[in-house]
């Protein structure tokens, strides 16, 4: 039978109590990873693309949330998106609606 706490010696007894309050920490640590992950899964919508960026952001940031890592992923692929089109969009600049700049030179 172990001994209680009140038996032991004080060194005994912080390192009995020390490798409690670990494991407590490393149980409550894996269920706020479990929670986080979660998260990003429910936020991505059925998007698969945004959803391995999300994790793979997740995975290589542990410090950020899991709304600011799908945020990141979706800017990503979003970007990538715009990039890739074959045919960009008209700006009004382009579009004539605005002055020309250099008509007051007589241009």
């Amino acid at each position: 039978m172990a001994p209680t706490i009140y038996e032991m010696d004080e060194g005994s007894a912080y390192e009995a109590g020390y490798s409690e309050g670990l494991e407590a920490g490393t149980l409550l640590g894996a269920a706020q990873e479990r929670e986080r992950f979660a998260a990003i899964v429910r936020l991505c919508e059925n998007n698969r693309r945004h959803l391995a960026g999300a994790v793979d952001l997740a995975l290589a940031l542990p410090d950020i949330t899991a709304e600011r890592a799908v945020e990141m992923a979706s800017r990503l692929f979003n970007a990538a998106d715009a990039s890739a089109r074959s045919k960009l969009p008209a700006s009004s600049y382009l579009m004539g609606s605005f002055p020309d700049p250099l008509s007051r030179f007589g241009g």
